[in-house]
Order: structure tokens, then C-alpha cells, then sequence
């Protein structure tokens, strides 16, 4: 149509109202709870007293301090890894369901399966970590099972195996995401808490890229996809590995609800 192509399209219907909530987003949210006249007294109230009791080790207020924290470093990192994961499999997921030989209206409808099921994981995760308060570990448990998932999209071929396996694979990244985020506000306040985390969300969406193109790229040079799930299994295990260091740097995390 007007001589667009369809993925054009897509772009055009997508973006502009994506542009638009955001220059509303910073219109209209408050930027703290005393701002927020959606808010009763008592709610402003209720709230200001939570943030205000929230326990901080080792506290970073300056955000300088913060990027050169070492927590921040490592959590930047397992960011990366885990968005090259989730966005890997998100943007390619409906070619390795063409490999199955459906046509594209199947391929819309079950590309779309994994996602149903990844909303109900994350939110059962996220009430797991809220109710336990094992921060650290959920989050390694969540990136184990994303390689876990890539691992055995690759080992067991046929189509059902392949959904559940990348669904299982979602599920482990995007509540790793969720977990991640509840780890900066221990030790990051003031400025240096949004800024520090907007830092670290940064990495991630640069990684928006990195993830999609890398398995790209490996399959172009392999005619395959299992090297590239491999590599972002491989990915996950050594971000993983990064989130154990943490118990060195976050001692009490684990043993307090988030």
C-alpha cells in the first residue's frame, strides 16, 4: 500500500503512538509521591513511609559513584546477557517456527503462545521473590532455566518441544529482568537510584540489538540456529555466574523480602 512494504507498515502504526506515551509519560508522571495528586493523603502518606524505611547497605547517592559501584557493574552485565536472550528468541522465534514448515498464519497465532504463558510465569515468580525474599538466587534460578529452555530447543526438534522449550526460556529471562530490577533500590538512593537504574536499563536496550543480530549472524554463517542458541545459552550461564559473585558484594539480599 503507497508503496510500503508490510514490515514498513508495522514501523509506521507502531512507533508513533510508542513517541506519543512517552511525551505524555513525562508530562504527566509525578516525579515523587508528595507530586502524585492521583494519590490520597493517607495512600502519599502510606507510601512515603515505605520508601522511607526501605533498608539500604553501603548506600550511593551520586551518580558517578553508582556507575563505578561494582554492584552496578555486575547487574549492568547480567542485563546484557539476558536481553540478548529474551530479545534473541522474541525477534526470531517466528523464522525457527517456519523451520517447522507452517505457514504464517499459523506461525502468528503460536509465535504468540509462548508470551500467554511467559505473563502467567512472571507474575508467579514475582510473587514467589516477593513472598521469600531469595532476590539472588530467583535470579539465578531464572537465568539457569532461559539457557536451560535453549539448551534443549536445541536438543529436542519437533514443534511442541520447540514451544515449550522457548517458552520455558522466556519465562526464565523476562522474570529475570523482573527480579534484577528489585536489587539496585538496596543500595542506590537519591539521584543516583533512577539514574543509576536508568544506566542499567540503558545497557539493555543498546543489547535490543546485539541480541537479534548476533543470532542473526551465527545462523547466516551456519545455515542453522542451534549455534546461536547455544551462544545465548552459553550467555545466560556466564551471566549466571555473575549473579553469584553478588553474594559477595550484597551479603544480607538474600534473606530479606524484597
Amino acid at each position: 500500500m503507497w508503496r510500503l512494504a508490510g514490515w514498513q507498515w508495522m514501523f509506521l502504526i507502531e512507533g508513533p503512538p510508542a513517541c506519543l506515551l512517552g511525551v505524555l509519560c513525562l508530562v504527566l508522571l509525578a516525579d515523587t509521591p508528595e507530586k502524585a495528586s492521583w494519590l490520597t493523603p493517607t495512600e502519599r502518606n502510606a507510601l512515603l513511609n515505605e520508601l522511607a524505611s526501605e533498608k539500604h547497605e553501603k548506600v550511593e547517592r551520586d551518580l558517578w559513584a553508582a556507575i563505578k559501584d561494582a554492584r552496578v557493574s555486575k547487574l549492568t552485565a547480567i542485563t546484557f546477557a539476558f536481553t540478548i536472550g529474551s530479545y534473541g528468541i522474541g525477534i526470531w522465534l517466528p523464522l525457527l517456527l517456519k523451520d517447522q514448515n507452517l505457514n504464517n498464519m499459523q506461525i502468528g497465532w503460536l509465535s504468540a503462545v509462548p508470551y500467554l504463558f511467559v505473563t502467567f510465569g512472571m507474575l508467579l515468580w514475582a510473587r514467589f521473590v516477593y513472598r521469600k525474599g531469595h532476590k539472588i538466587y530467583d535470579l539465578i534460578a531464572a537465568l539457569m532455566l532461559g539457557a536451560t529452555g535453549l539448551v534443549f530447543s536445541v536438543v529436542l526438534a519437533s514443534l511442541i518441544s520447540t514451544l515449550i522449550c522457548m517458552t520455558l526460556s522466556l519465562i526464565g529471562t523476562i522474570s529475570a529482568r523482573s527480579v534484577l530490577y528489585t536489587i539496585p533500590q538496596s543500595f542506590l538512593a537519591g539521584a543516583a537510584a533512577g539514574e543509576g537504574i536508568a544506566f542499567i536499563n540503558s545497557i539493555g536496550a543498546f543489547c535490543a540489538f546485539v541480541g537479534p543480530y548476533m543470532l542473526g549472524f551465527l545462523k547466516d554463517r551456519t545455515g542453522f540456529f542451534d549455534i546461536a542458541m547455544i551462544a545465548m545459552a552459553i550467555t545466560l550461564v556466564v551471566a549466571a555466574g555473575i549473579a553469584i559473585s553478588l553474594r559477595l558484594v550484597l551479603p544480607y539480599d538474600d534473606h530479606v523480602p524484597v
